[in-house]
């Protein structure tokens, strides 16, 4: 599902050159979750922009669903970011729109038909724990709450992978293993690479 071969990603300064990424390989199956860890700026957040085409690395392949990433024109980086859901530390919500409105953006940007578009944002909302929040803003949201719409979103536009940047970094310990528990449940119940 996620192959990496060789990847390097070489970051110019005025120090001299700097290898957030020197040779990196990776594979992850589909179906499987896989954590990577390391000091701050060990790279982490580089790889997942790696993945995601937001930066193009030094060289090395990137292959997602068997689909080369470096290549990819932008015009096609961009319909491809479409099937990697992506959740963020800082979760990045609209704070003038409900959780609902939050979950359903990416599908309304997409033109989804308003009727499959709540369907959807109704199905997310309870498979995230939070069927009942869907009118609630983002400030009458705790972190944990607010990180779950996150990944709502992520998924709303069914993607086979979903790339995570220390999603639970900035919560407690009882709320980052409810975060991690529901993204072990999202890979069981919807297969999805993470």
């Amino acid at each position: 599902m996620i192959d990496v071969e060789e990847l390097r990603m070489v970051y110019r300064t005025s120090d001299g050159d700097i290898a957030a990424l020197d040779g990196l390989d990776l594979h992850i199956p589909a179906g499987e979750i896989r954590g990577i860890v390391g000091p701050s700026g060990a790279g982490k957040s580089t790889l997942i922009r790696c993945l995601t085409g937001l930066a193009r690395p030094t060289s090395g392949s990137v292959r997602i669903d068997g689909q080369e990433i470096t290549t990819l024109s932008e015009r096609e980086l961009r319909r491809r970011r479409r099937s990697i859901g992506l959740v963020f530390q800082d979760v990045h919500l609209f704070n003038s729109r409900t959780a609902a409105e939050n979950v359903g953006y990416p599908l309304r940007a997409a033109k989804v038909v308003r009727d499959e578009r709540e369907e959807r944002v109704t199905q997310l909302l309870d498979l995230v724990g939070l069927g009942d929040r869907g009118e609630s803003y983002p400030h009458q949201l705790s972190g944990g709450q607010r990180q779950r719409i996150g990944i709502a979103r992520a998924l709303a536009a069914e993607p086979p992978v979903l790339l995570c940047d220390e999603p639970s970094s900035a919560l407690d310990w009882a709320t980052t293993r409810q975060i991690l528990e529901l993204i072990a449940r999202v890979r069981d119940e919807l297969g999805i690479t993470v």
